[in-house]
């Protein structure tokens, strides 16, 4: 997978690297800490381009010592595609009562680069902003119930708002976004997403929003629940919200993505079929079609995703992850150039999967050096694999 393109309303509320989980491994200078940390609890983690050089670095947060660590990324760096195992670390600081389910993106404003953690401590559901060297710029206690330790939150990056970029997040009764200029503010204004017609949301897995392309320029949001779809205006103070999806199986996980080539965002969702072949289902937000699903060969009941850009030709690669039922192992699956073709949702033939021995991975896609994308899994554990994703057998980054 080649390329670089992976990445009036109400108020919220103001307020190939495998690591080795056991043993003890050398304490880096810079941050005086081990990786990976003892006990680790990983319960989210991205990759983004931190220090400006071109190459994904990847932000882990820890539920267990209450941190959050930067790995760099590239040759000679933490995560070095060409090791066989992560030990060090550049940069870690404290966050008090950091816990799961939570997420993490970085996003940019003028060209510096600012940190956004959407975690669930004990008070409830927080959104904290950092620097890109970790100091701390904000923290706002979100108006939404803490949600379930098993429950889905999500930060996704939108071309939306006034700065032209924002991160729209999600907990399963609410959304919400912070635009990009905001995140630079010590009291930033978190606008939230009302519900349809008085009807509360219920189990959300992503939202967005973006600025239409043709006729006016029009700023609209979409909330997509797991088992249905709305999309909005988002302006003026009207909130009439369409149909996407009527309600019908449910998706989780999902992502948002272009799949239909129109520089707009569509909803990705995963299907596991009862248990049956596994389907890769779509809507296209702008104009509200829902193609038929595409069912793969794989018969998993659950997974986790990812979606990103393939080779030179600008093909949407699917990754998904599935724990094996017989052993530890989870298994790396790649389904080529999944687009629309006619009324329908389509992709190449996928390949054999790929088995590596991480526990519970998050899963992200990272540029690591000049070549192609890579696969990064971080095991609850802190065991981070780099996996050449492709479509038969995928191996881990430190093999040819």
């Amino acid at each position: 997978m080649r390329g670089r393109d992976h990445h009036a309303l109400a108020a919220l509320g103001l307020a190939g690297c495998l690591s080795a989980p056991t043993g003890q491994a050398p304490v880096d200078a810079a941050s005086g800490l081990a990786w990976p940390p003892p006990g680790a609890n990983i319960v989210a983690h991205v990759s983004a381009d931190l220090d400006g050089d071109g190459l994904d670095d990847v932000l882990a947060l820890d539920a267990t010592s209450g941190r959050i660590y930067v790995l760099r990324g590239g040759a000679g760096h933490d995560v070095d595609p060409s090791r066989a195992t992560v030990t060090t670390v550049t940069r870690s600081a404290a966050l008090a009562g950091l816990a799961g389910p939570a997420a993490v993106a970085v996003i940019a404003y003028q060209s510096v680069r600012r940190v956004v953690i959407l975690d669930t401590p004990t008070a409830g559901a927080r959104l904290t902003v950092l620097g890109a060297d970790l100091a701390p710029i904000s923290t706002t206690m979100l108006a939404v119930a803490r949600p379930a330790a098993n429950a889905t939150v999500s930060l996704t990056p939108s071309a939306f708002g006034m700065s032209g970029a924002a991160l729209f997040g999600t907990v399963p009764d609410g959304a919400f976004f912070i635009e990009a200029s905001e995140a630079a503010k010590g009291t930033p204004m978190i606008p939230g997403v009302p519900s349809t017609g008085g009807t509360a949301f219920n189990d959300v897995m992503a939202a967005g929003g973006y600025i239409t392309r043709t006729g006016t320029p029009t700023p609209r949001i979409f909330v997509s629940e797991r088992t249905l779809a709305q999309r909005s205006d988002a302006q003026g103070g009207n909130f009439a919200f369409t149909s996407l999806r009527p309600a019908g199986p449910g998706w989780s996980p999902q992502v948002v993505d272009d799949i239909t080539g129109d520089q707009l965002p569509d909803v990705i969702g995963f299907d596991g079929n009862g248990n049956g072949n596994a389907l890769l289902c779509a809507i296209d937000v702008e104009s509200a079609t829902l193609p038929t699903c595409f069912q793969t060969p794989f018969g998993m009941d659950a997974a986790t995703m990812v979606v990103g850009p393939a080779l030179a030709t600008g093909q949407r690669d699917v990754v998904l992850v599935s724990k094996s039922p017989t052993s530890g192992d989870v298994s790396v699956f790649v389904v080529p150039d999944l687009h629309v073709s006619g009324a329908a949702l389509a992709a190449d033939n996928p390949g054999p999967p790929g088995s590596f021995p991480v526990d519970s991975p998050t899963m992200s896609l990272a540029q690591l050096d000049t070549g192609p994308l890579e696969v990064l899994l971080v095991g609850k554990d802190g065991a981070i694999v780099c996996v050449h994703a492709r479509t038969g057998p995928s191996v881990t980054c430190d093999q040819p």
